[in-house]
């Protein structure tokens, strides 16, 4: 099939990979502006505490005047948040987690801002603080928000107490379902605190320009979200406000919402020059958003055949002090919570909870890895008690096309049977390869994300292309686009150029998240190719006085079927346009990602919802554990996983690697460990990533029914390929060792006390 196609289908360079590999590629936190400062931020030593006073006089004489200082009273007074406005921009009467922001300077040197913020005295008043979110939720609990009933947000948005959204889904009656069953599974689960791991830390610029409008170069996801965002914290109309996207040095979720920008922009206000500011490792690992945190309590009902009847689910997210993402994160944990598997009867409650602890957000697959941590852990559990073959167990409970989930939710593009058969295949689940060796297996899904992106493309005077586009590079975009473009008008790809994009210049795109870019992204950038190539075809059968039907255009050479051996350059026809003939030729491609559905009548306190075309992947594990110091070692890992068609096969064999290297790490090492609300590891030494010598070699392979919602029958990638891995090692330990380990990461610690405690440490050994 891929015989078929010029450009997409093939092993293409990323668009910028000389750049970055020579280091010539300018990051945000290399760029100087003419007289630029730079700004640091104060945070708060405290949990929980009312700020009594804060005086910064002394850093005022260090620095030359109190306009190189910013707190509560310079920002805009507004909350801002995403499904809540629960944020100050500086604390205001109180903090609630440590590394709150509670003033900023700006310096002539990164050094003197430094020594300003340690010059600022300021006062607090200890309150009583929670770091756990179930005894948050509890009658009487002190209360972290006290005015959440009054802030702004979405009205889906069920609050009360500490609890700052609940997701409920319910469907058949759950008691009957449990009655019909021959067993019942209770089982609690527990994941942990981590972080996205980018390499590149979040940086920030913003200045004021001679008309007073404002611009800020970030390493943003959403170049026009963080536009918007903006425009509302500071009040002003979009027209005045310019985001220059800079390169992405990784994000997955981390950059995806407003953070440091704001704090550039007053400071630069204040000062009346361009201000730059980039976290501290220290601060990356202390202040800013996480994966959340989750309990989750899972009880299922089945037939001795297998057959699920009834599931019941709560789960519990850690928000920390802001809700930030967090309703979205926990929401999304709801409809997956039963997994892709026929459930006639469901109760989900999903809960985001605040706590005295640094807020949490988006994080690859947000809201998704850690229900799939505990019902594919389940499943396991349940085949061993059955007698049943895991991979039999989950195909006879999988959907099916078309199924309609327990939200209301139609599931398209369903390949959960390929990728679990292919699996199991490659890895041999039924063939044991010695003493303390195990393997195991687990699925998860995704979705293409959905939302508006829109692609101009213009034809140059000698015959090249120019294409603009809003989204910024993440994960490949600009190759993809490219390739599309290059596919749709038959043109080498040197010959096609992106355009800058900044807010002035590029057409509106939502946002480089969520497995959305190839799906929309491409779609909007197959339209325009499309429209260009019609309207260069009607012109040149002008010129060549053909029926546009009969003309091909390859290479850069329109040729009509019927005098082949006389073609019309594009550079040709090109001028011609621009000087004596039509005038320029532009075109336009929009697209808008349709967004899946739910039942409101099943359905309460859901925030929003991506799209309904599923991509699914299935991960096998092998593993041998050192049962004399708990070590894991992971031996092989397959990833199999239904993209549609793959339109760059190097760039997505990346994505997967990357998505099972941060699932290895989520399953086995890494954790932000806390201690009453101060972060205990914060640097990499010790919090636990997973290094290339750690890594076993990802055994990947794709499935292409060209089936996705994407050009060509594409699905999204970015999000999968972590979601299974920690259930896929959990399964894999068990089978090597006889112990069920139900909270990660699994260390070598929770591996001996198990053994320990299931008196198998002697019989293992």
């Amino acid at each position: 099939m891929k015989e078929e196609f010029s450009y997409v289908g093939r092993p293409l360079p990323v668009y910028d990979s000389q750049e970055k590999l020579t280091g010539a590629k300018k990051y945000t936190g290399d760029i100087e502006l003419p007289r630029m400062l730079h700004g640091k931020i104060l945070r708060s030593p405290h949990p929980h505490a009312l700020i009594i006073s804060i005086d910064p006089s002394e850093a005022e004489r260090l620095l030359g005047g109190e306009r190189f200082i910013a707190t509560a009273k310079d920002g805009p007074g507004a909350l801002f948040g995403g499904a809540i406005y629960d944020m100050p921009f500086f604390a205001t009467g109180k903090v609630r987690y440590v590394g709150e922001p509670v003033a900023a300077v700006a310096a002539e040197t990164p050094e003197l801002a430094e020594e300003a913020l340690k010059r600022i005295k300021v006062e607090y008043r200890e309150l009583p603080a929670l770091f756990d979110p179930v005894m948050a939720m509890a009658p009487g609990a002190p209360l972290i928000h006290e005015e959440l009933p009054s802030y702004k947000g979405s009205a889906n948005v069920i609050r009360s107490g500490n609890i700052c959204s609940h997701t409920r889904i319910r469907r058949g009656d759950i008691a009957r379902g449990f009655q019909e069953a021959d067993y019942l599974f209770e089982d609690l689960f527990q994941t942990q605190t981590i972080l996205q791991g980018q390499m590149e830390p979040h940086a920030a610029i913003a200045s004021f320009d001679a008309n007073g409008r404002i611009e800020v170069w970030s390493p943003t996801t959403g170049t026009f979200q963080l536009r918007s965002q903006l425009s509302e914290i500071f009040g002003l109309p979009l027209s005045q406000i310019c985001v220059h996207p800079m390169p992405i040095g990784g994000s997955f979720g981390a950059k995806n919402f407003v953070r440091l920008e704001p704090y550039c922009l007053v400071l630069a206000r204040k000062t009346g020059r361009p201000v730059k500011i980039t976290a501290s490792r220290y601060e990356e690992f202390t202040s800013f958003n996480p994966r959340h945190a989750t309990t989750v309590e899972i009880k299922t009902g089945v037939k001795r055949d297998g057959a699920i009847t009834a599931r019941k689910v709560r789960l519990i997210y850690d928000t920390g002090a802001y809700a930030d993402m967090g309703p979205m994160a926990a929401g999304e944990g709801a409809k997956q919570a039963v997994g892709p598997y026929r459930v006639p009867h469901v109760e989900v409650d999903s809960y985001c909870v605040y706590t005295n602890k640094m807020s949490a957000a988006c994080c690859r697959a947000h809201g998704t890895p850690q229900p799939t941590f505990a019902f594919e852990s389940q499943m396991d559990i349940i085949a061993r008690r059955l007698g049943m073959d895991p991979v039999a167990l989950r195909l006879k409970n999988a959907v099916g096309e078309g199924y309609i989930g327990p939200g209301g939710d139609r599931y398209r593009g369903v390949g959960i049977q390929e990728v679990l058969l292919q699996a199991a295949e490659r890895i041999d689940l039924k063939r044991k390869e010695g003493i303390r060796r195990g393997k195991g297996i687990a699925v998860g899904h995704w979705y293409s994300g959905a939302g508006s992106s829109s692609a101009i493309m213009k034809l140059n005077e000698d015959g090249t292309v120019t294409l603009s586009i809003g989204a910024p590079d993440a994960t490949g975009t600009d190759i993809m686009a490219l390739q599309v473009a290059a596919e749709e008008l038959g043109l080498p790809l040197d010959r096609i150029v992106l355009a800058s994009k900044d807010t002035d210049h590029a057409p509106f795109d939502t946002l480089s998240s969520g497995s959305r870019i190839t799906h929309c992204i491409g779609q909007a950038v197959r339209r325009a190719s499309q429209e260009l190539k019609t309207k260069i075809l009607e012109l040149a059968a002008q010129t060549l006085d053909a029926d546009p039907q009969h003309l091909e255009m390859r290479d850069g050479l329109i040729r009509s079927n019927h005098a082949p051996e006389h073609p019309l350059s594009l550079e040709r026809l090109a001028r011609s346009s621009h000087f004596r003939m039509h005038g320029p030729l532009m075109a336009t491609g929009t697209y808008f990602g349709e967004i899946g559905t739910f039942d409101r009548g099943a359905v309460k306190g859901f925030i929003y919802d991506m799209g309904e075309d599923r991509a699914f992947v299935a991960q096998a594990a092998e593993v041998e554990v050192d049962t004399e110091t708990g070590t894991v070692s992971v031996l092989r890992l397959v990833s199999v996983n239904d993209v549609g068609f793959l339109i760059n096969p190097p760039n997505a064999e990346n994505q997967v690697c990357g998505g099972v290297h941060q699932g290895l790490g989520y399953a086995l090492s890494e954790e932000v460990k806390m201690e009453k609300g101060k972060v205990l590891n914060p640097n990499f030494l010790e919090y636990g990533m997973l290094r290339a010598n750690n890594m076993p070699g990802v055994e990947c392979s794709f499935i292409e029914k060209m089936n996705g919602p994407g050009p060509y029958g594409a699905k999204g990638l970015g999000e999968q390929p972590g979601v299974p891995t920690a259930a896929a090692i959990a399964n894999a330990i068990y089978d090597a060792i006889g112990v069920r380990i139900r909270s990660l990461p699994i260390t070598p610690e929770k591996i001996l006390r198990a053994l320990r405690e299931t008196n198998k440490l002697a019989r293992s050994s």
